[in-house]
């Protein structure tokens, strides 16, 4: 009965007219944690998930260690030093689960066999006068054992994962006549890095310890950059987001501009996440979010979904997309923001699309499962002519070739189709009558008045 009752919903919901279209979706967050939470500041710089499950934040007065339910702080006190800041910017993990923890005064480390904190390095522990360096960005190749650093001012730090010291490296003042603030970098094999930058985007060659500006005639700041695939770049610029494509080619990275979208805002991160879906933060609007950016090419005209307070500004920061299926998103004074995006089960299909085998009309009249996997649709606007027939496979996500003869003219008049339990097709022809097709067989065979009494 329940059964029946639900077919009934479903074929009084497609007599509406509905096309074959997926729910609507809005960008709302699931959790909000905060200083009342027990984060340690709400502002927060940072999220990494580690390898054991834990989420980590990084905020400017300390870093919170979350298992789901409570949050840890580690923060330097007046009794005891854990940090060598408690102004934390960035996060990384290496093979050895060791987590790199950069901040305003260098980078510390928490050696997770020995459940300890260690000051890696620092400008006061290498006798420098100055404060710094602030660590914007970790990057950890196991392959080489190198540790690549970002830095604001302090150009390029390299040390191995076993925390000795490499190198300090700065771009040549003869070529780059600012002073660097580096932000995020992206790994190109092992020899080449890109960072987003105040000057743009910088390649680095982490062998000779150069830099080369790249795209300078199109970027001239990048707050963030972020792989597409294996060709293909996302930097967040001063407006908009700009889409390169690159190339190593002897022994060097060639980089074309392939467009710039989104100008009217401006952006300071972004994150690709499980599913191909692209976040970017604003510097005071929220999220703007783009849905399997596979399918864009963000030149045509695209959906975008926002998420912003109904009063005042929300200043973006970090984003981090971790496997339970969540996107959390770190704000400059909000604390941090949890958004579910797990796939979403529905899809919308349309004439619009140009399908080879798809919809003959956007108005679903009749749904009939033929299997577990498979439905016919009878599409009909009414009051018109045209309409059609098509058989839908919900697991692969494409429409199939009729498996029964039928005429364009016949399809186009179907106004009524029905799988009984012994998998015959029947079909109701505006004008013409009600035909069956055998199961096993592929052509329509025209039932009768005389054939009421096999029935």
């Amino acid at each position: 009965m329940f059964k029946k009752t639900l077919y009934i919903f479903i074929l009084l919901l497609c007599f509406c007219g509905l096309e074959v279209l997926c729910q609507s979706k809005t960008l709302i967050p699931k959790q909000n944690l905060t200083i009342s939470d027990g984060l340690a500041h709400n502002g927060v710089t940072s999220i990494l998930e580690d390898s054991r499950g834990f989420l980590w934040v990084g905020t400017y007065d300390g870093l919170n260690r979350y298992d789901g339910y409570d949050l840890k702080v580690y923060k330097n006190t007046l009794d005891r030093d854990v940090l060598v800041s408690n102004r934390i910017r960035s996060l990384a993990e290496d093979d050895k689960s060791n987590i790199w923890i950069g901040t305003d005064e260098g980078i510390s480390m928490y050696n997770y066999s020995e459940e300890k904190y260690l000051n890696v390095y620092s400008n006061k522990t290498n006798n420098k006068r100055e404060r710094g360096p602030i660590v914007r960005d970790i990057n950890i190749n196991n392959n080489s054992g190198l540790v690549v650093c970002a830095t604001e001012g302090d150009g390029v730090l390299v040390l191995k994962n076993d925390q000795t010291f490499v190198g300090q490296y700065i771009p040549d003042p003869n070529e780059i006549r600012k002073n660097v603030l580096f932000f995020e970098s992206v790994q190109l094999d092992d020899d080449f890095y890109i960072f987003s930058s105040s000057v743009g985007l910088l390649t680095f060659n982490v062998r000779n310890g150069r830099f080369k500006k790249v795209l300078g005639a199109n970027i001239s700041q990048s707050t963030s950059v972020l792989k597409m695939d294996e060709n293909t770049l996302l930097a967040t610029i001063s407006n908009g987001i700009a889409i390169c494509k690159f190339s190593k080619i002897k022994g060097d990275y060639s980089f074309d501009l392939q467009h710039i979208a989104l100008e009217d805002y401006q952006f300071n991160s972004s994150l690709i996440d499980v599913l191909g879906n692209l976040w970017l933060g604003t510097f005071n609007d929220g999220i703007i979010h783009v849905e399997n950016i596979k399918t864009q090419d963000f030149i045509k005209p695209f959906e975008t979904l926002r998420f912003k307070p109904k009063t005042g500004i929300l200043r973006s920061s970090c984003f981090s997309s971790v496997t339970n299926g969540s996107c959390w998103f770190g704000t400059f004074s909000d604390g941090l923001f949890k958004f579910d995006i797990k796939e979403n089960p529905f899809d919308k299909y349309s004439v619009g699309m140009g399908l080879d085998l798809g919809l003959q009309s956007n108005h679903i009249a009749h749904i009939a499962p033929i299997d577990s996997n498979r439905v016919y649709l009878g599409n009909r606007i009414f009051g018109s002519n045209s309409g059609g027939i098509d058989i839908f496979n919900t697991q692969t996500k494409s429409f199939e070739k009729l498996p029964f003869n039928i005429s364009k003219k016949d399809i186009e008049n179907v106004g009524a189709v029905y799988v009984d339990s012994k998998k015959n097709v029947w079909i109701k022809l505006v004008n013409k009558g009600l035909y069956r097709v055998k199961v096993g067989t592929t052509n329509l065979e025209k039932i009768t008045d005389s054939d009421g009494g096999r029935f």
